[in-house]
């Protein structure tokens, strides 16, 4: 599956549309989808080649409870608030 989502306003993004790759596993919800951007984007959280980003959520965090759309969400706060300490 894939995802457009907006860049949020007053960030570096903000007016862009990034294009992010869902591969959804067999067991979802009880395991997370891995995700990655498609569209070229920098940012410290985001691998520069692969477009892997590093969020909990999409790793050790994981819970049934969040949803594709939640998922959107994060990363969009994500690259509104880079996370300093977990750069890829």
């Amino acid at each position: 599956w894939t995802a457009l989502i907006k860049g949020p306003s007053e960030t570096p993004y903000e007016g862009g549309v990034f294009q992010l790759a869902f591969a959804v596993p067999e067991p979802y919800p009880l395991q997370p989808p891995q995700v990655r951007f498609l569209t070229k984007i920098f940012h410290p959280n985001v691998h520069f080649k692969t477009g892997e980003i590093c969020l909990d959520i999409l790793k050790n965090a994981w819970s049934p409870a969040w949803t594709l759309q939640s998922v959107c969400r994060a990363i969009i706060a994500l690259m509104a608030h880079p996370e300093a300490d977990s750069p890829l």
